[in-house]
């Protein structure tokens, strides 16, 4: 999948290296790094994608995608959102169905490379 970013000192945009992962649902900035994460159906399988961008490197590197129990297809994608806070990631994933909605939190430690649940009641 491609990537752009924008140069203000040039103001022009350039491609970065071709990502291996999903079309990007959600991505945030941390620490210098682009995160882009991604995922939907293939071959009819859930699947999801993590990764990093380093600037100085010029290179992708695959990281621990988060997992979530309901991931169905692309229409559930429309509600998740990648974000940054106090120096770890999260990602937040809520489904509509019907009179039920239901909310997912993970938050990602950049240093230790782990996801962990976050209690989401305060999501909902």
């Amino acid at each position: 999948m491609q990537v752009e970013r924008f140069d203000p000192a040039t103001n022009a945009w350039a491609e970065l290296p071709r990502r291996s992962g999903h079309p990007c649902k959600g991505s945030a900035a941390l620490l210098g790094k682009l995160y882009v994460c991604g995922g939907g159906l293939v071959d009819g399988e859930k699947s999801m994608s993590f990764e990093r961008f380093n600037p100085d490197t010029n290179l992708w590197e695959q990281l621990p995608p988060p997992s979530f129990p309901l991931l169905c297809g692309d229409e559930d994608w429309k509600n998740f959102w990648l974000a940054r806070w106090h120096g770890k990631l999260y990602v937040l994933h809520v489904l509509f169905r019907g009179d039920r909605n239901f909310a997912f939190m993970q938050r990602f430690d950049v240093e230790l490379q782990e996801w962990e649940q976050v209690d989401c009641e305060v999501c909902m």
